[in-house]
Protein backbone atom coordinates (compact mmCIF):
# COMPACT_ATOMS: atom_id res chain seq x y z
CA UNK A 1 0.00 0.00 0.00
CA UNK A 2 2.77 2.53 0.79
CA UNK A 3 4.37 2.07 -2.56
CA UNK A 4 1.02 2.53 -4.63
CA UNK A 5 0.63 5.78 -2.60
CA UNK A 6 4.03 6.81 -3.10
CA UNK A 7 3.94 5.96 -6.83
CA UNK A 8 0.52 8.34 -6.55
CA UNK A 9 1.88 11.28 -4.98
CA UNK A 10 4.43 11.60 -7.38
CA UNK A 11 2.56 10.45 -9.82
CA UNK A 12 -0.87 12.94 -9.53
CA UNK A 13 1.66 16.09 -10.17
CA UNK A 14 3.41 14.91 -12.64
CA UNK A 15 0.56 14.06 -14.89
CA UNK A 16 -1.26 17.57 -14.15
CA UNK A 17 1.99 19.85 -14.81
CA UNK A 18 2.15 17.79 -18.12
CA UNK A 19 -1.77 18.40 -19.03
CA UNK A 20 -1.65 21.83 -17.92
CA UNK A 21 1.18 22.35 -19.96
CA UNK A 22 -0.49 20.61 -23.01
CA UNK A 23 -3.74 22.58 -22.19
CA UNK A 24 -1.71 26.09 -22.14
CA UNK A 25 0.13 24.73 -25.46
CA UNK A 26 -3.14 24.85 -27.64
CA UNK A 27 -4.55 27.98 -26.33
CA UNK A 28 -0.94 29.64 -26.71
CA UNK A 29 0.61 27.68 -30.13
CA UNK A 30 -3.43 27.86 -31.44
CA UNK A 31 -3.59 29.27 -35.10
CA UNK A 32 -6.13 32.02 -36.37
CA UNK A 33 -5.23 32.98 -39.62
CA UNK A 34 -8.52 33.75 -41.16
CA UNK A 35 -8.71 37.25 -40.67
CA UNK A 36 -11.70 39.61 -39.38
CA UNK A 37 -13.52 41.96 -41.85
CA UNK A 38 -14.72 43.68 -38.84
CA UNK A 39 -11.43 44.42 -37.76
CA UNK A 40 -10.02 45.31 -41.13
CA UNK A 41 -13.06 47.93 -41.10
CA UNK A 42 -12.19 49.13 -37.37
CA UNK A 43 -8.56 49.66 -38.82
CA UNK A 44 -9.56 51.14 -42.40
CA UNK A 45 -11.38 53.93 -40.07
CA UNK A 46 -8.90 54.04 -37.82
CA UNK A 47 -6.14 54.60 -40.48
CA UNK A 48 -7.94 57.27 -42.37
CA UNK A 49 -7.68 59.58 -40.17
CA UNK A 50 -3.98 59.73 -40.30
CA UNK A 51 -2.49 61.64 -43.38
CA UNK A 52 1.44 61.09 -43.01
CA UNK A 53 3.55 58.28 -41.34
CA UNK A 54 4.80 60.58 -38.58
CA UNK A 55 0.81 61.39 -37.75
CA UNK A 56 0.19 58.19 -37.33
CA UNK A 57 3.08 56.75 -35.31
CA UNK A 58 3.23 60.07 -33.06
CA UNK A 59 -0.40 59.13 -32.09
CA UNK A 60 -0.12 55.73 -32.39
CA UNK A 61 2.89 53.76 -31.62
CA UNK A 62 1.62 49.93 -32.67
CA UNK A 63 0.90 51.63 -36.30
CA UNK A 64 3.79 49.95 -38.11
CA UNK A 65 4.92 52.67 -41.07
CA UNK A 66 7.64 51.13 -43.58
CA UNK A 67 8.92 53.64 -46.53
CA UNK A 68 10.20 52.06 -49.50
CA UNK A 69 13.41 53.24 -51.59
CA UNK A 70 11.27 55.74 -54.27
CA UNK A 71 9.78 57.78 -51.39
CA UNK A 72 6.32 55.70 -51.61
CA UNK A 73 5.67 54.88 -47.73
CA UNK A 74 2.75 53.19 -46.03
CA UNK A 75 1.46 52.80 -42.21
CA UNK A 76 -0.56 49.50 -40.69
CA UNK A 77 -1.28 47.26 -38.63
CA UNK A 78 -0.69 43.66 -38.12
CA UNK A 79 -2.86 40.69 -36.11
CA UNK A 80 -0.78 37.84 -34.94
CA UNK A 81 -1.91 34.71 -36.51
CA UNK A 82 -0.50 33.12 -33.08
CA UNK A 83 -3.06 32.48 -30.00
CA UNK A 84 -6.12 31.58 -30.02
CA UNK A 85 -7.14 35.27 -27.77
CA UNK A 86 -6.50 37.50 -30.47
CA UNK A 87 -9.33 39.09 -32.27
CA UNK A 88 -8.93 39.03 -35.95
CA UNK A 89 -5.60 36.94 -36.24
CA UNK A 90 -4.49 37.20 -39.68
CA UNK A 91 -5.69 40.77 -40.57
CA UNK A 92 -3.20 43.15 -42.17
CA UNK A 93 -4.49 46.69 -43.43
CA UNK A 94 -2.28 49.13 -44.79
CA UNK A 95 -3.31 52.76 -45.96
CA UNK A 96 -0.19 53.88 -48.26
CA UNK A 97 0.88 57.22 -49.74
CA UNK A 98 -1.56 56.92 -52.94
CA UNK A 99 -4.13 57.58 -50.08
CA UNK A 100 -5.52 53.96 -51.14
CA UNK A 101 -6.41 51.47 -48.34
CA UNK A 102 -5.90 47.53 -48.59
CA UNK A 103 -7.11 44.22 -46.36
CA UNK A 104 -5.48 41.39 -46.62
CA UNK A 105 -5.64 38.01 -44.70
CA UNK A 106 -3.58 35.43 -43.82
CA UNK A 107 -0.54 33.98 -41.79
CA UNK A 108 0.97 37.07 -39.68
CA UNK A 109 3.94 35.59 -37.13
CA UNK A 110 4.58 37.86 -34.69
CA UNK A 111 4.70 41.84 -34.08
CA UNK A 112 5.70 44.16 -36.39
CA UNK A 113 4.81 41.65 -39.17
CA UNK A 114 4.43 44.61 -41.85
CA UNK A 115 7.82 45.66 -41.61
CA UNK A 116 9.87 42.66 -42.13
CA UNK A 117 7.35 40.24 -43.07
CA UNK A 118 6.83 40.58 -46.62
CA UNK A 119 10.81 41.72 -46.88
CA UNK A 120 12.17 45.08 -48.59
CA UNK A 121 11.27 46.48 -51.25
CA UNK A 122 11.63 49.75 -53.61
CA UNK A 123 8.03 50.55 -53.77
CA UNK A 124 4.08 50.38 -53.35
CA UNK A 125 3.78 47.65 -56.27
CA UNK A 126 6.69 45.35 -55.36
CA UNK A 127 5.55 45.33 -51.53
CA UNK A 128 1.88 44.30 -52.88
CA UNK A 129 3.21 41.77 -55.28
CA UNK A 130 4.98 40.10 -52.58
CA UNK A 131 2.22 40.14 -49.83
CA UNK A 132 0.12 38.02 -52.49
CA UNK A 133 3.07 35.56 -53.18
CA UNK A 134 2.82 34.73 -49.46
CA UNK A 135 -0.26 33.72 -49.85
CA UNK A 136 -2.97 36.61 -48.49
CA UNK A 137 -5.23 37.29 -50.15
CA UNK A 138 -6.60 40.42 -50.06
CA UNK A 139 -10.02 41.13 -48.81
CA UNK A 140 -12.44 43.99 -50.36
CA UNK A 141 -14.30 46.26 -48.33
CA UNK A 142 -17.35 46.80 -50.85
Amino acid sequence: MRTRTRILLIATPIVLVLLAAVAFSIVVAGVSDQGSPELAAEWRDELAAYETPQDATLKDSTIEHVKFDNGDWLIGRAQDSHGMWRRGGGTVVVKDSNGETHAFFGHVCGGGFISWGFGEHADLQSFYARVTENRFHEYDFE
